[in-house]
């Protein structure tokens, strides 16, 4: 399995990587754990530890930062070649951009078969043309791409036109969906009096949580102009998270008068105590795959107002679970927050339990169990499967 940065590995493939090792495959795991991506110090030293004690072997892959540069990404590709040389492995399995593109033009020629799970192309239907400039390499590599798996509808319909293989629809990668619902209300109502005090809320404060990095592509500065216009100090803004964005954000806040309701929390590993607190989610994000940010907080009763054009699509279907807006549209961000509030509106999630319950993370590990099976085959799987 290949990632550009560590933090792909754990926020989203440690099921993947245990479904491999139950099936008693031999499990490599290269990326950046030196330049880990978004996540803090603790959680990178906790994800070496982890994938060590589950037998797994590390790689380190010095990957550069965004696109990285050419030398950069030839060393790089030099690494993944000698690595799968030296290795002869049966499935590669890649992840994020840079890595995927990088890792399947090292594999061109050893006749590995190589997955490639995309997190939300950067080109859709809609979308800026310049976005649209990556087009022709994805299409190239897709030549190179045994089976690609998409985990939002627009990115489906996108595929028809790549020249891969097998393309399979995940169903997101899978959240906590059945567990989460069955919290008991009484049980959420004491953990969000307990969070609320910590965060110093009183009972008439309106509590917005953005998670994810900081980056431009997150959003950030759309939300904090939207809070802004409404000049209401009783609605506050707690960000989770960690990226290259957040100096920036850090001066957009005091730029804009809101150093008193703005709160940065840092990466915080453990997110459902913050969804109880909140009065609602905001992801502004100007691409993203499926927004399992939002979608966790979604499933945990708070309601959300996502992004036009993104994966959040796929699950923000009807207004009594959430909103769709023009992320780059101040004031209609300003409007939905006033009406959220005004209104104390919550997802109705009993109503939509059923369609929900299709992207729990059973039904998904059921689905890449399957596709693991199909390529690691015979002697190729242990007696664990």
């Amino acid at each position: 399995m290949v990632a550009a940065k560590a933090n792909m590995i754990q926020q989203f493939n440690m099921r993947n990587l245990a479904i491999l090792t139950n099936l008693g495959a031999e499990v490599h795991v290269a990326a950046d754990f030196e330049n880990f991506g978004t996540v803090d110090d603790q959680t990178n030293c906790q994800l070496i530890m982890d994938l060590t004690e589950m037998g797994i072997v590390l790689h380190q892959i010095n990957f550069d930062r965004g696109l990285g540069r050419l030398m950069v990404n030839y060393q790089v590709m030099t690494q993944l070649r000698r690595l799968i040389g030296e290795n002869q492995y049966d499935l590669i399995h890649v992840h994020s951009p840079i890595g995927a593109a990088l890792t399947r033009l090292a594999s061109w020629g050893t006749g590995c078969p190589v997955i490639y799970t995309a997190h939300g192309f950067h080109f859709f239907r809609g979308g800026p043309l310049k976005n649209w400039l990556v087009f022709p390499i994805e299409w190239f590599l897709a030549w190179l791409t045994q089976h690609l798996l998409v985990i939002n509808h627009t990115d489906e319909a996108v595929s028809r036109f790549l020249p891969v293989q097998r393309v399979t629809y995940l169903p997101s990668i899978g959240a906590p969906v059945q567990r989460s619902l069955a919290v008991l209300p009484v049980t959420r109502l004491s953990i969000r009096k307990r969070m609320r005090a910590c965060l110093d809320l009183t009972s008439d404060d309106f509590a917005i949580i953005q998670v994810g990095e900081f980056s431009t592509r997150k959003n950030q500065a759309t939300l904090l102009q939207a809070v802004h216009a409404l000049s209401n100090p009783q609605i506050k803004i707690f960000f989770a998270g960690v990226g290259a964005a957040e100096a920036t954000t850090k001066r957009l806040v005091t730029e804009l008068g809101l150093s008193q309701q703005v709160t940065f929390l840092g990466y915080q590993a453990n997110l459902q105590d913050l969804h109880y607190a909140a009065d609602m989610i905001v992801m502004p994000s100007l691409r993203e795959g499926f927004g399992m940010g939002g979608f966790n907080a979604l499933i945990d009763g708070v309601y959300m107002i996502g992004a036009k054009g993104t994966g959040m699509a796929d699950y923000l279907i009807d207004e009594k679970l959430g909103q769709l807006i023009n992320p780059l549209d101040v004031m209609a961000l300003a409007d939905a927050i006033k009406r959220v509030r005004d209104k104390r509106l919550q997802p109705a999630l009993n109503e939509y339990t059923e369609f929900l319950m299709q992207f729990d993370e059973s039904r998904v590990d059921t689905i890449m169990t399957g596709i693991y099976r199909r390529y690691l085959k015979g002697d190729k799987v242990g007696m664990n499967q």
